[in-house]
Order: C-alpha cells, then structure tokens, then sequence
C-alpha cells in the first residue's frame, strides 16, 4: 500500500519522505518545538513561517493536504491508516537521524504535554514549548476565514503526539545495568 502514488498524490513514499527532509535540519544536539495554544490563534502559520526549513514537521494536517491535493476530503476520512503510516515513518527517521522537529497540538492535559516533552528529551532533544493564545474576537474572525483545507490541531493532536512518543521510545538505547556482571 506504500507504495501506491495514488495514495501520496501522485508520490511514492520515498518522494513523499523527500518532500519532509528536503532541508537538512540535523543537529548533534536536536531542537524539538513544541507549539501549542487554542484553535486558530496561528500554531500552523508560525509552524510554517518560522519553522518549514529549520525543522522537519511531523503533523497530521501536513500531511493530509498533500494527500488531498485540490480535492476537499474529511479529515482524517478514509486516509486515516495512510497519515498514520507516513506520519510514523517521519517522525522514526526524523528522531533516529537526529532532525530537528517542530509539531504542534491543540491543548493536552498537564501529563499530556510531561509525557510528551519527556519522551523526546529522552532521545536527546532540547525542548522548546511555545504556547500562542489570541482574543475570542481575533479567534471568531481567523475561524470564519479558514479555508477547507486547513486543518485544526485539535483534530491532529492525536496522531502528532503519538507518533513523537511511539519514535522515541523506539530509539531509546537500552539502558546497561551499570553494576552488570560480565
């Protein structure tokens, strides 16, 4: 099924991965952003602006608009197992290649964000949380403005921090007993 262009738009998976990494972002000592806030108060735009070509993105949305192309789908829709697959392969390379990563989520709760943060430091990354927040009126005026394409982190949450979590704990090294006899 990967390897199905018409699943990608057109792209077979190796394309579709080279369109996340086409910025080389690594780092011997990775940054991940963390950017989180209520609904349209500008998480995607600031992702997009400040990160694009510093950070690889490991975002559900993302991902989504390029499966839909100019077609106007439900999220996540019949393309939930397609996101999930992609988002996963991101997020294990981004991690085990040491990129730096940028996602972001809607509100989680207090151990949402500690499990979260905690799992990527795990792996060596400095975390960077930034939490945006807007007026109720700017908040009504961006929402009546959002196009049929973009798509709102509290429907992404789940996939983004999932797919951070389960790539950590996949490249987590084992821990070596340090009183082991041998």
């Amino acid at each position: 099924m990967a390897d199905n262009p018409d699943l990608l738009n057109g792209l077979t998976l190796d394309e579709t991965l080279k369109l996340w990494f086409q910025y080389d972002s690594r780092s011997a000592e990775p940054e991940f952003v963390l950017i989180t806030g209520t609904g349209v108060c500008g998480k995607t735009r600031l992702r997009h602006e400040q990160f694009a070509k510093s950070h690889a993105n490991a975002d559900a949305g993302d991902i989504f608009r390029r499966l839909e192309g100019d077609q106007i789908l439900d999220f996540p829709g019949e393309h939930r197992e397609i996101i999930d697959m992609v988002g996963s392969v991101i997020t294990n390379t981004a991690i085990r290649q040491k990129f730096n990563l940028v996602t972001e989520v809607h509100i989680l709760s207090r151990d949402g964000y500690v499990e979260l943060i905690d799992a990527m430091m795990s792996v060596g990354y400095k975390t960077r949380v930034i939490a945006l927040e807007c007026k109720w009126e700017e908040a009504q005026r961006r929402n009546l403005a959002r196009g049929p394409h973009n798509i709102s982190a509290y429907y992404t949450d789940e996939f983004n921090v999932k797919w951070l979590i389960e790539a950590a704990k996949a490249t987590r090294q084992p821990r070596i007993a340090s009183n082991a006899v041998g």
